[in-house]
């Protein structure tokens, strides 16, 4: 789960428990950040340590789970939107740059989903644009802006962001993956309708790819994102 309100981390604890499920989140996480949670039926151990992403604490909750597939690690991850706040701005980038370096050496196969608020677009072959990068009309492609300020972070933001289409060699969308004919090219949309991009991602060690990955064919009347579902 993503946009878990820390300050009902407890609320949502004590419902899924009663529900059979253990409840993973990180209730040292600031008050003010949304972040990350899993719930599973599975056995299941919850895993720190292996994100080195700053000051933004319960971003990305992990846990070693005992599956059909064998023993997996998830990742639930929450990438805040940018902000104009120097602060916001750097959140996003530094939790994603994050999970390739700290799932590069991990032996286990690896599923890493939630919330990426990236990327702005998707290439033919597969490849993630930044929403760092702007689009030419007239060339018919994407390229890095230098009349930017900042241009240092928009790099940083650009790496970042295009990684996670394949944050480690192992390892691929499994939207992509599947193809998906009959499912939504989106998840996320604006109010306006105007904008609409796929946000919401289940990455996953190519060794235990999903058998069919999906998003809900109508956006909810509460929210902006097709909720995400993927069958092993």
């Amino acid at each position: 789960m993503s946009e878990v309100n820390h300050n009902y981390v407890a609320l949502w604890r004590d419902t899924y428990t009663a529900l059979g499920y253990a409840f993973f989140a990180d209730q040292n996480a600031h008050t003010s950040q949304m972040g990350a949670a899993i719930a599973t039926k599975l056995p299941a151990k919850q895993l720190s340590g292996i994100f080195d992403h700053g000051q933004y604490a319960g971003a990305i909750v992990s846990a070693e789970i005992a599956s059909s597939l064998g023993d997996i690690e998830l990742h639930a991850v929450y990438a805040r939107p940018d902000s104009g706040r120097t602060p916001l701005t750097r959140m996003k980038p530094a939790i994603l740059d994050s999970i390739p370096r700290g799932i590069l050496n991990r032996p286990l196969p690896q599923i890493v989903a939630g919330d990426f608020n990236a990327p702005q677009a998707e290439a033919a072959d597969g490849t993630w644009v930044s929403f760092a990068r702007a689009f030419s009309r007239s060339s018919n492609e994407w390229y890095m802006p230098t009349y930017r300020s900042h241009i240092d972070l928009h790099e940083f933001k650009d790496i970042a962001e295009s990684a996670m289409a394949r944050p480690r060699a192992d390892m691929r969308c499994t939207f992509q993956a599947a193809g998906c004919p009959d499912s939504p090219r989106t998840s996320w949309r604006h109010s306006s309708g105007s904008e609409k991009y796929r946000l919401d991602h289940i990455v996953a060690s190519t060794a235990i790819m999903p058998s069919k990955v999906w998003y809900t064919a109508d956006f909810p009347a509460w929210g902006d994102h097709r909720a995400m579902i993927a069958d092993w």
